[in-house]
């Protein structure tokens, strides 16, 4: 009885499917039709474009315009096609294997992305050597070797171009140095890196019109870098904002990072700038000189009181004006990172811990907020410092108790000779880099 009913059904269905070919279905959309009907099948026009030799293949492309809920069917699937899509990016969304791709336009030495006004660097497919790594590597070892106790952080600040997400567009695949300075790294060196989710999170934490996070970005450096560091040396809670700044919409002036800078008026682009205000505790600031070593105070470190006060010279570069300039006591000399190490003390320090921040621009904006969590924290942008020739990172770990070292910044940290320390007793730090040559 069951079998028979079965058949029943089946056949009606078919009856009926069979039916809607003969009548044929005209109120449909007309979408993507060809109204091949049943006739069409039967008498064939030689001049339709569905013309076809066989009867069987006439027959079907009647099927496929006259079904009778056609429309249906397509709205469905359709749906269920953008369902599908939206939960395969939610599984694979941080998954190494999906990449999202976009594409970019050369604008003079740089390129701007995905039709947005967001400026790069062009992507680099050449690999770097691990021994041109390896030499900074060695600095490390050394430094572990000498000091056993100094606990060894790494923070790398991924860029745009880092990502593989330009890799369709430039048809080969661009190589994660990263994943090369993660494979080098001493066992005993803690890291982490700044990632973004995709375009529109890297565009929350940049600067359109400059290389440098935006202050979102540099907040999301910081709490990375907390976070790697907290278990270890016992640090208090992480610092939260009191306050977001938005300097530009206060007094009515625009952002030109260094990108648009150079670009000049190849590029119109410009950015928002703004600030957080964390709570830092009483502290003292001063200005190492690298000649003499003498440690001028200053009264302030960064220009927060200008910036609030509405103070501001809109010809200057925001970003290293507002982070990186220390104003004296007494006196008119400017102290910024190109003529001076920056050094401040806590006066309730909450740790006994001392830290050396070392590495490029990026640091300027998450300096101050890190420095809170220790005694006493140093902070020598080694590639920009004028007269370095008598900076010796062993003296200066020696002479203010580093026990704690930040690498931090983007991939030329760990490129490039600028960023190569200089060491007063250099003999066995030589010897070491010629071993691995």
């Amino acid at each position: 009885m069951k079998t028979k009913m079965v058949s029943v059904v089946t056949f009606s269905i078919l009856f009926f499917i069979s039916l809607t070919c003969l009548i044929g279905n005209n109120k449909m959309a007309l979408e993507n039709r060809t109204l091949a009907n049943f006739n069409m099948v039967l008498k064939p026009d030689i001049e339709s474009v569905v013309y076809s030799d066989s009867m069987l293949e006439r027959f079907e492309v009647a099927m496929k315009d006259q079904f009778y809920f056609r429309d249906n069917f397509i709205i469905s699937y359709l749906s269920i096609d953008n369902l599908c899509t939206v939960v395969s990016k939610s599984i694979f969304a941080n998954s190494d294997n999906f990449q999202r791709q976009y594409s970019y336009t050369v604008i003079g030495d740089y390129a701007e992305i995905d039709g947005t006004e967001y400026l790069m660097r062009i992507p680099e497919v050449e690999v770097v050597t691990d021994a041109t790594i390896q030499i900074h590597m060695n600095q490390i070892e050394y430094i572990h070797q000498k000091y056993p106790k100094i606990r060894f952080y790494s923070y790398y600040v991924t860029q745009v171009d880092e990502t593989g997400w330009f890799n369709n567009y430039l048809g080969t695949e661009v190589s994660s140095l990263y994943d090369q300075v993660e494979a080098i790294l001493p066992e005993y060196v803690r890291s982490g890196r700044l990632q973004y989710d995709d375009l529109e999170d890297y565009k929350h934490c940049h600067y359109a019109s400059d290389h440098h996070w935006n202050h979102i970005g540099a907040r999301r450096g910081y709490e990375d870098i907390y976070g790697i560091m907290k278990r270890d040396l016992g640090l208090s809670d992480v610092k939260t904002p009191v306050k977001e700044w938005h300097f530009s919409e206060l007094y009515d002036y625009r952002y030109v990072g260094s990108f648009a800078r150079r670009l000049g008026e190849l590029y119109s682009g410009e950015d928002n700038f703004s600030a957080y205000e964390y709570n830092l505790g009483e502290r003292k600031i001063f200005a190492i000189n690298p000649e003499t070593f003498e440690e001028i105070q200053l009264r302030e470190l960064g220009l927060f009181n200008e910036y609030a006060a509405g103070e501001v010279d809109t010809s200057l570069d925001h970003y290293i004006a507002y982070y990186g300039r220390g104003i004296p006591e007494s006196g008119n000399e400017i102290y910024g990172d190109n003529n001076a190490i920056y050094l401040i003390k806590n006066e309730e320090p909450e740790t006994s811990h001392n830290l050396l921040i070392y590495g490029d621009s990026y640091n300027r904006a998450i300096r101050d907020v890190l420095a809170s969590h220790f005694d006493t924290t140093l902070y020598f942008q080694r590639d920009i410092l004028v007269n370095y020739e008598d900076v010796f990172i062993d003296e200066l770990i020696e002479e203010y108790d580093i026990d704690v070292i930040l690498y931090s910044g983007n991939k030329s940290i760990w490129t490039t000779d600028s960023y190569v320390f200089d060491f007063f007793a250099d003999d066995s730090i030589k010897q070491m880099e010629g071993n691995n040559n």
